[in-house]
């Protein structure tokens, strides 16, 4: 668990005090799920990041309250989307969409290709979804993949 920091005050309860988790091993690709956090507190996250990740869950179903600089930083393979068909909030915002895509991101939404579901084989990342939308059917590499461990 990266974020909320431990014994922190400096958000109250809500989107900016949502947990934040890195996985990684066994194979499973280095993954960071960013919960709902906004630009600011993904600002603060950044400083505790190394490396790259092949999988972003982006912040607060792709809004427009982003840091670009977290995700130039992380530069995922993938970014998932998490975000309701048709959402009053028009979630995910197309420059949220536009930042990942600029940080070399493959673009996944699930609002748009339902379940989602990553594997690892061979190194390389390979993608299933529901819907077939707008989705490769090669393989996404992974060899750049930076594990700061």
């Amino acid at each position: 668990m990266l974020w909320p920091r431990k014994n922190s005050a400096a958000f109250p309860a809500g989107n900016d005090a949502s947990i934040v988790l890195e996985i990684a091993g066994g194979g499973v690709p280095r993954s960071l799920f960013l919960g709902d956090l906004s630009a600011v507190p993904q600002r603060m996250l950044a400083s505790q990041l190394h490396g790259t990740y092949a999988v972003v869950k982006v912040a607060h179903h792709g809004s427009a309250d982003q840091d670009p600089t977290l995700y130039a930083q992380v530069r995922p393979s993938v970014a998932i989307f998490s975000a309701g068909a048709d959402n009053d909030y028009g979630h995910p915002r197309a420059e949220t969409i536009a930042t990942t895509e600029a940080a070399g991101a493959l673009t996944l939404r699930t609002d748009l290709q339902g379940r989602i579901l990553i594997g690892l084989e061979d190194e390389a990342l390979t993608v299933w979804t529901e819907r077939q939308d707008d989705v490769p059917d090669e393989a996404v590499g992974t060899a750049g993949v930076d594990d700061p461990e």
